[in-house]
């Protein structure tokens, strides 16, 4: 693979990150609204994620992308890595105090809408965003 198809897959996972930075300040808000101090988590992880995202994706930016099954495998992985990671973030920072092993499932789950959990005792936590 050529340095070009790295640099379309950087910049497309940055814009992709930045809408999931975005995604992280509903669950701000409702915790927010709520009096819970998690809505801290989220808008600071919010924060760093939209920072870096947009610092890589204008690094990154070029013209459109040379789309192929290379690239296309590439992008699937680079995001699935990408998502798992950032969405661990809040979970490590909350109120729950996921060590990274357990927080990462959470986040894995949560993507894959597996519903399987690690986190006891879901009746005393906070309200969920939706």
């Amino acid at each position: 693979m050529n340095a070009t198809i790295y640099r379309s897959v950087i910049n497309i996972a940055s814009i992709c990150g930045l809408y999931l930075a975005t995604a992280m300040l509903v669950p701000a808000f409702t915790d927010l609204y709520f009096r819970h101090a998690d809505w801290k988590v989220f808008a600071l992880s919010a924060a760093i994620v939209g920072g870096f995202s947009l610092i890589s994706a204008a690094a990154t930016r070029s013209g459109p992308p040379p789309f192929n099954r290379k690239m296309g495998f590439l992008l699937v992985n680079v995001l699935w890595l990408v998502f798992s990671l950032v969405g661990a973030v809040p979970f490590m920072w909350s109120s729950l105090k996921l060590g990274f092993a357990k927080a990462l499932f959470e986040s894995i789950s949560a993507i894959t809408t597996t519903g399987s959990t690690v986190i006891v005792g879901l009746d005393n936590a906070p309200p969920p965003a939706f």
